[in-house]
This record gives C-alpha cells, structure tokens and sequence, in this order.
C-alpha cells in the first residue's frame, strides 16, 4: 500500500514539476524547491514526532524568509521589466503616429 501511495506522490511531483518549469524561469522554481527541506523538516515532526530543534527552527525561518524575499524579488523586477516595455511600447506606438 505504501508503495502505491509514495509513487502517487512522485508521479504528482514530477508531472507538476514539470507543469511549473514550462511556466515559470528556472531560477524562480529552483529557489522555491528549497522549501522542500523545511517541509519534510516539519512533516518528520508532525507524524514521526520527532523534535525540532531550535537551530532547525531557526534554519527552517531562515530558508522560508529567503525564499519569501526572492519570490518578491523576482515579482518586483518582473513588474517593472513589464512597465518598461509598456512604456516603450507607447513611444513606439507614438512615434509612429506623427
């Protein structure tokens, strides 16, 4: 049963996995994969009941911050690349009309 369960969960991750990396760039997907750690950090302590130590808990703050911070990094210089090309684009389109 268990073998059936965790290649379930490997099929999804691959399959989604891949979903993401056609929309998304590599680097974005790549940081957010390093929340993988934390993750299996906290699904140990929930059902092996194993304790988290305050160096993990603060390793586990520590990645889930970062990987916050470049997620709005990445958000930020894609909003403004954005706003560039909008505004490149109406010069263009002005520069055209006269």
């Amino acid at each position: 049963l268990w073998v059936v369960i965790t290649g379930a969960m490997l099929t999804g991750y691959v399959f989604t996995w891949y979903y993401g990396m056609a929309r998304v760039p590599v680097t974005l997907a790549s940081t957010i994969l390093l929340l993988g750690s934390p993750i299996t950090t906290a699904l140990s302590a929930l059902f092996q009941g194993k304790a988290i130590a305050p160096l993990q808990a603060g390793g586990i703050l520590l990645i889930v911050l970062a990987v916050a911070y470049i997620v709005y990094l990445f958000f930020d210089i894609m909003r403004e690349m954005q706003k560039r090309l909008e505004q490149k684009s109406a010069i263009t389109n002005l520069s055209i009309k006269i």
